[in-house]
């Protein structure tokens, strides 16, 4: 079928099911596709999704019929689904976030791959008793264990789930808007800067796992109850101050590591930009892509940096160029600022809560 009205593509770094919307327009019937066909999705012929249609919306005006699809990527399934009954997965040897992840889609009975482009270090049983309740989603399962490994939950091409991370590579590609001649780029954009997300302090807690000091001979237990940690920033006015208790238990070490990512999270939300490109390649031709460092240069808002593409929209209507559309973050929102000293294998359960 190719009478599309319209089409829009949209690949991201902090969702981990990609999406696609199509319109179509027919004077006698509907397109022949309905809710659970599998769909790839090609931009100028290079396959950049894999999923289902999971919803189909009709108008009709005057004898013209127009119909909307829209989907997601096959880890749409993942998303979705709660677990039922797993029995405690302990870290016995070495358990992995891919491993952990391979267990609840074996639970699930899904087909899905787990790609990991990162290879965080394995879980310590005394730091993590991996137990999920009746009925929990599994995205939510997981993800408070790639947290934990400042890891990305994010998907591929084909609909596999990716473990990965923010991208520390300056692509040297700049997107321009400074008035200054006939190398501008950009077609239209905006922006959004809000003082009120930014805080001095940031205090990070942890909480106390009793199943976890089976595994710990004789601790202490007021300290692995004092599991607190924070960290400032000073560009902030004094007063200002965000407390999060989290909903796992956390060495000391690793909160530290959680309170800086909160920082940096909080400066990614006080400073969003976005705009549209005609197009769908780069200067060398090959496709846009999420989770690269692009060079901002706009003086309208401000911005002369490298941020880090959040998500890339390629869109196409009918009677119209090729466009794609992006939005951008802070080049370290999902990343911290110093090595990741919590992620370091740990020796002995003695000092797992650091």
């Amino acid at each position: 079928y190719t009478e599309f009205m319209s089409a829009s593509i949209t690949l991201a770094v902090d969702t981990m099911a990609n999406d696609f919307t199509f319109v179509a327009s027919s004077v006698n019937d509907f397109p022949p596709f309905k809710a659970g066909d599998r769909v790839k999705c090609l931009v100028d012929n290079e396959q950049v999704l894999d999923g289902y249609i999971d919803g189909v919306d009709g108008q009709e005006v005057e004898g013209s019929h127009t119909v909307t699809y829209t989907g997601r990527d096959r880890t749409q399934d993942f998303i979705d689904s709660d677990i039922d009954v797993i029995n405690d997965i302990r870290t016995t040897g070495e358990l992995t976030l891919k491993g952990l992840i391979e267990i609840v889609i074996n639970h699930l009975g899904q087909d899905l791959q787990v790609v990991d482009e990162l290879n965080p270090p394995p879980f310590n049983a005394a730091e993590d008793i991996l137990s999920p309740k009746v009925g929990q989603n599994a995205l939510e399962f997981v993800s408070l264990y790639a947290m934990k490994r400042q890891a990305l939950l994010s998907s591929d091409k084909d609909g596999n789930i990716l473990i990965t991370q923010s991208s520390p590579i300056e692509t040297g590609i700049e997107l321009k808007s400074d008035g200054s001649g006939s190398d501008d780029n950009i077609i239209s954009q905006s922006w959004t800067k809000k003082d009120k997300e930014i805080f001095r302090n940031y205090i990070n807690k942890g909480q106390l796992d009793p199943l976890a000091l089976n595994l710990t001979p004789s601790p202490d237990i007021a300290g692995v109850q004092v599991q607190s940690a924070g960290v400032s920033d000073t560009s902030a006015r004094a007063g200002r101050q965000r407390v999060t208790v989290e909903p796992k238990g956390y060495s000391n070490a690793q909160l530290k590591d959680r309170s800086k990512w909160s920082r940096q999270l909080s400066k990614a939300r006080a400073t969003k930009y976005a705009c549209v490109v005609a197009g769908h390649a780069k200067p060398d031709g090959s496709h846009w892509k999420e989770n690269e460092l692009i060079l901002i240069i706009s003086l309208a808002a401000d911005i002369t940096s490298y941020m880090l593409t959040n998500s890339v929209t390629f869109s196409q209507a009918e009677g119209s160029p090729t466009t794609t559309t992006f939005e951008f973050v802070e080049r370290n929102v999902y990343t911290i600022d110093e090595q990741i000293q919590s992620q370091k294998k740990v020796g002995s359960a003695l000092n797992a809560f650091g």
